[in-house]
């Protein structure tokens, strides 16, 4: 398995993984635009086959989430 650069918002997948994670269910993209704007210092726009993706900024943050 290939690990991508980060997770894009087209076809809604930032969404429904959003969704999948929270214990509040659905997820909107007015609230994905809320979370990207208020972790905009952690979060890292990065391009991956000419889409727009968005992944952790900080080695930290990579590290926890990052399978051992």
């Amino acid at each position: 398995m290939r690990a991508g650069r980060g997770l894009p918002r087209a076809d809604k997948l930032l969404t429904t993984v959003a969704a999948a994670l929270s214990s509040a269910g659905e997820v909107r993209e007015a609230d994905v635009d809320d979370v990207l704007a208020a972790a905009a210092p952690y979060v890292m726009i990065d391009a991956e086959d000419g889409t727009t993706v968005y992944r952790l900024a900080h080695q930290t943050f990579r590290e926890y989430f990052r399978p051992s």
